[in-house]
C-alpha cells in the first residue's frame, strides 16, 4: 500500500526529514497558498530535499507572476524542476508567436492572465520556462512526474505533448481526451513506474495503484496539495478563496479578472492598466485590489 493516511506520515513529512521529494499540484498564481505551503515542508537543500512542481503554476490566479518567481527561486536555492503544463506551454506558444512577428491580435495564448505575466517576464526567465521538461522520469524512486497524463504501451520519447500537458481520459475508442467526463487515463496505467500528475482539478485527488493525480482546485476554492516522498504523505493548504468558477455560466463579476479565458483587446488594454497600477499596491491590498465583487 503506497499511501499511508496515518498521522506519522504526516508528521514525518514536516519533521525535517532527508531526501525527500515533494511534488506539488497545479498553483495557478494562488501564492498565498503556496507561501504557506512551503512554510509547513521547511525544505532545505543540505538535508538533500527537492520539489517537483507539476506545472500551471500561473494563469487563472491572482499572482500569476509572483508565483512563477517563487517558484523559480525555490528550484534555484532547494533543487527541483518545474514541469510544463498547458498553460506554461500556451504561454510560450505567444512568445513564439510574439518573436515570429505575428500580429498582436492574431496571437493566442493570452487568455487566464497570460498577456500580463507576458509583458512582464525577463528575457532570462523567458528562456528559462522555455528550458523546463514535459515529463521527469525519477528512476531512483519508481516515477514518473508529468503535468497531465501518459498513455500506456508507449515509451516516453513517443509520448505526444499535448497529450503530457493536456490529457484528462480517455474516449470509449481508447483515444485520448482532454475532457473531464470520460475514463480517468490513469486507470489504464500498469506501471511498474507510478506516476504522479495534475491537471484534472474536477477529479480533485486520484489514487490508483500506479498513479496519483494532486490537482485539487486550489484557483476553484479547494486545497494546494503536496505529496511527499518517501512515505507517499499528502498535505493539504486550503484556498483562501475561490478566486475562479469552473463553470461557465458564472458570471465573471464574481471571479478574478485572470479567469476570462479570451479578453477583448479594449478589456484587456484596461486590464493592463490595473494591473500596473495593482504592481505598485502594497502586498496586504494586492488581493482583493483587481476584484470587482468580494468572493464569499
Amino acid at each position: 500500500m503506497l499511501f499511508a493516511g496515518a498521522s506519522v506520515w504526516v508528521a514525518a513529512a514536516l519533521s525535517g526529514s532527508h531526501n525527500r521529494t515533494v511534488f506539488i499540484g497545479d498553483v495557478h498564481g494562488c501564492l498565498h497558498e503556496l507561501s504557506q505551503m512551503l512554510g509547513k515542508l521547511q525544505l532545505r537543500r543540505r538535508r538533500g530535499d527537492r520539489v517537483i512542481f507539476l506545472g500551471d503554476v500561473i494563469a487563472k490566479g491572482p499572482f500569476p507572476l509572483e508565483t512563477f518567481r517563487l517558484v523559480k527561486k525555490t528550484i534555484a536555492s532547494i533543487s527541483g524542476e518545474l514541469l510544463l503544463g498547458n498553460h506554461e506551454a500556451s504561454l510560450l506558444r505567444y512568445f513564439d508567436q510574439r518573436d515570429a512577428g505575428l500580429p498582436a491580435a492574431n496571437r493566442h495564448g493570452v487568455g487566464e492572465g497570460n498577456l500580463a505575466i507576458a509583458e512582464a517576464l525577463s528575457q532570462i526567465e523567458i528562456q528559462w520556462l522555455r528550458s523546463r521538461p514535459r515529463v521527469l522520469p525519477i528512476p531512483e524512486l519508481g516515477i514518473i512526474a508529468v503535468h497531465a497524463g501518459l498513455r500506456a504501451g508507449i515509451p516516453l520519447a513517443k509520448q505526444r505533448p499535448q497529450d503530457l500537458a493536456a490529457m484528462r481520459s480517455l474516449d470509449d475508442t481508447g483515444a485520448p481526451s482532454s475532457r473531464a467526463g470520460n475514463t480517468s487515463w490513469a486507470l489504464s496505467w500498469r506501471g511498474p513506474q507510478h506516476v504522479i500528475f495534475g491537471h484534472d482539478a474536477k477529479r480533485r485527488l486520484q489514487r490508483y495503484e500506479f498513479a496519483t493525480g494532486i490537482d485539487t482546485g486550489c484557483v476553484y476554492g479547494g486545497s494546494l496539495t503536496a505529496l511527499v516522498v518517501p512515505g507517499f504523505a499528502l498535505l493539504h493548504v486550503p484556498a483562501k478563496r475561490a478566486y475562479c468558477s469552473p463553470h461557465a455560466n458564472v458570471s465573471m463579476k464574481l471571479q478574478h479578472p485572470n479567469c476570462a479565458r479570451a479578453p477583448k483587446r479594449r478589456k484587456m488594454l484596461g486590464f493592463m492598466a490595473n494591473y500596473t497600477r495593482w504592481l505598485r499596491l502594497k502586498p496586504e491590498n494586492k488581493s482583493i485590489a483587481l476584484f470587482n465583487v468580494r468572493l464569499p
